[in-house]
């Protein structure tokens, strides 16, 4: 199956006789078999037709927008999961202050192991102290999230935990790439412009794996209720953060992948993936969900994607039983 990434200014997706076409001024640029396309994602400068959205969904295609700098926007979505006694069962028990608690807890555990994992995974030979700071740290951290018994100690504990991986980001870094720290809205350097740009792309994954399971993405149980944010989409993203989004910014950088300088655009006040730097890490990203990797010992190995969606069921599986014993995702 295909995934099929349009940013070209102007650019049109069209579908005829089963052919899904992208064309710009009456020349066709792409174009593939309804059939062997599973995922699309548009950018904002770049137009759909109505027969185009009809056949995405007739065919369960999904079909995600972002902006020019590459922030969530929506997506194409069919008609509303029918299983309202999960999605009422959701609401009920995001009442319950112990059960939000245990599966906060959870994906903060999660989420401060994996970024354990990568700046050990990635740490240079000359700046190993550095890193063996940062993780000797996070390794205390881990142990007082999963024992802590307050919302507000425990987003103390994640926080610190984000700045201390985000100080120890340089120490695995090839040297060519300047990060000063972590910020957006607009990023103000090459990395935290694809920092943003994989956040963006990892938010699809993860609606589209709610979505599928049945359950309201903007019910969360570690990002509380806040008008248009997608509270327990944002719960998921937390433990696939690092795994998943950091390590392809890091690939991309320390195997040349991107170029500093000829992939990337200043304007609007920051810095920016032009449209050669996105489509290189638009292709990275994706190559990453389709890798292969065993969730638990004895398990089948499932593509990155599929470990989403895993995730998501697991998260509807405690709802259902009323237990907060979700079990994260975590890189070894």
């Amino acid at each position: 199956m295909s995934t099929l990434y349009v940013d070209e200014y102007g650019a049109t997706v069209r579908f005829s006789q089963g052919l899904v076409v992208v064309e710009k001024d009456g020349e066709e640029l792409s174009s593939l078999r309804l059939q062997e396309l599973e995922y699309a994602v548009i950018q904002e400068n770049c137009g759909i037709t109505s027969s185009a959205v009809g056949a995405f969904l007739r065919s369960g295609v999904d079909v995600s927008f972002i902006s020019r700098g590459g922030e969530y926007l929506g997506k194409l979505e069919p008609a509303v999961g029918r299983n309202i006694e999960l999605r009422k069962a959701q609401y009920r028990i995001a009442e319950d202050d112990a059960f939000s608690l245990g599966i906060a807890r959870a994906l903060v555990v999660g989420k401060i192991t994996n970024m354990r994992t990568i700046l050990m995974r990635y740490a240079r030979a000359d700046r190993q102290m550095q890193a063996d700071d940062a993780v000797c740290r996070m390794r205390s951290a881990v142990d007082s999230a999963a024992s802590c018994q307050s919302p507000d100690a425990l987003l103390g504990i994640e926080g610190t935990a984000s700045r201390e991986y985000f100080a120890a980001f340089p120490a695995i870094l090839d040297d060519e790439w300047k990060f000063e720290g972590r910020n957006r809205r607009p990023p103000q350097d090459p990395v935290n412009a694809m920092l943003g740009f994989a956040y963006a792309l990892l938010e699809n994954e993860l609606e589209r794996a709610v979505s599928i399971c049945g359950l309201d993405p903007y019910c969360g149980f570690m990002h509380q209720d806040l008008y248009g944010r997608q509270g327990l989409v944002l719960d998921l993203m937390e433990e696939f953060r690092s795994a998943l989004a950091d390590s392809v910014v890091l690939n991309c950088c320390n195997r040349s992948i991107v170029d500093p300088v000829s992939d990337f655009e200043e304007r609007d006040g920051g810095v920016f993936l032009n449209e050669a730097g996105r489509r290189r890490f638009f292709a990275a990203f994706y190559r990453r969900m389709q890798e292969t990797v065993t969730p638990k010992p004895g398990e089948a190995p499932l593509a990155y994607r599929e470990v989403c969606l895993r995730q998501a069921r697991l998260i509807a599986d405690c709802i259902k039983r009323g237990v907060s014993d979700y079990v994260p995702f975590v890189v070894k």
